[in-house]
């Protein structure tokens, strides 16, 4: 279902995804950011993976660094943390910018202090005491995630639990956690059913939190059969909404190209004016914004643009786009046609 899709409809597809995956972490976290926000993120981060940008994206852009680690599981060479140095530089990109200077890391790379999440009814859980204790921990963490004694799969979610039992930071956990379990998954599962999970979750955190809570029960002694079952059962609502989703986009895709080749005789459109308009439809069927800037048209139609300027102005002639913003210069589809596209 995934491969049926279109590959602009994919990419458009993860960055929804992913703007989601950000926002409701943030949202777990008690970190205030905006829809806005992380859809920027996540377009600043495709441009900057697509050769697009040069600039750091932390310098530039809020959550740039942690769209940009989302964005990488896309390709095929994100490779799982091997060392404790590997685990400071995921929190630092997951964070960057967004942890106040009491809260930063106090020693050598984790914290030194005690940690406690406090609940409305007192104290939920108290991280790990001490940083050589944190280290030795993590460090057997990392080493339970490469073991071939276990699944990948299930590897992946007792590395989660480990890691958030630890807490080897004083803020940022939880969104550095959420990131690892994202990455490790990636490893055994496709990418839609890995950005998918995060929506799952944050609907049902109170189910999630109660799991860490049932596992670290003392009289549970760290048994993890129940944290992982109720996990893989996380992972199976969210393939089968994942499953509906996918359905109705196909089906809107389906019915996006049909218009699409109607337009294309009607109008009597040239080859380059025709892939140009598809490429606006379905930004504005399936993007995470309804318009596509005149830079994003020419690598999408891989030709200049001049050239995509030059039938745009056909196409505006013809009734079926219309100039979006000036700065930057982004497109979107007249309102006749938009009224054609939704009947």
């Amino acid at each position: 279902m995934w491969m049926d899709l279109s590959d602009l409809m994919r990419d458009e597809f993860i960055d929804d995804f992913i703007s989601g995956e950000l926002l409701s972490t943030n949202q777990m976290e008690g970190v205030r950011s905006t829809r806005k926000e992380t859809d920027l993120a996540v377009s600043s981060a495709r441009e900057v993976l697509n050769g697009g940008k040069t600039k750091p994206l932390s310098k530039t852009i809020r959550f740039g660094e942690f769209a940009k680690l989302y964005m990488k599981l896309s390709r095929d060479d994100n490779k799982l943390p091997r060392t404790l140095e590997d685990l400071r530089h995921i929190y630092d990109q997951v964070t960057q910018g967004e942890i106040t200077d009491v809260d930063r890391p106090d020693g050598k790379l984790f914290r030194s202090g005690d940690e406690e999440i406090i609940g409305p009814h007192g104290v939920v859980h108290s991280g790990v005491s001490g940083e050589a204790h944190i280290e030795a921990l993590l460090n057997g963490m990392l080493e339970m995630g490469s073991t071939d004694r276990l699944t990948g799969l299930f590897s992946a979610l007792v590395v989660h639990f480990v890691f958030e039992y630890i807490h080897p930071f004083y803020d940022g956990n939880g969104r550095t956690g959420r990131y690892l379990l994202a990455l490790y998954l990636r490893q055994v599962l496709t990418l839609p059913t890995v950005l998918s999970l995060a929506k799952v979750i944050a609907d049902n955190k109170g189910k999630y939190y109660k799991a860490f809570s049932q596992a670290e029960d003392t009289l549970n002694c760290g048994e993890l059969t129940f944290f992982v079952s109720d996990m893989l059962d996380f992972i199976k609502l969210a393939q089968n909404q994942l499953i509906d989703e996918l359905l109705m986009k196909n089906e809107i895709d389906k019915r996006a190209e049909k218009l699409h080749f109607q337009l294309r005789l009607e109008d009597n459109l040239s080859h380059k004016a025709s892939e140009i308009l598809e490429c606006v439809m379905k930004q504005n069927l399936f993007g995470v914004n309804d318009a596509v800037e005149l830079d994003t048209l020419a690598q999408q139609c891989k030709c200049s643009k001049q050239t995509v300027r030059k039938y745009c102005v056909e196409l505006e002639r013809k009734g079926l786009v219309s100039i979006r913003t000036r700065r930057p210069l982004s497109f979107t589809v007249s309102e006749e046609l938009r009224k054609r596209m939704y009947a």
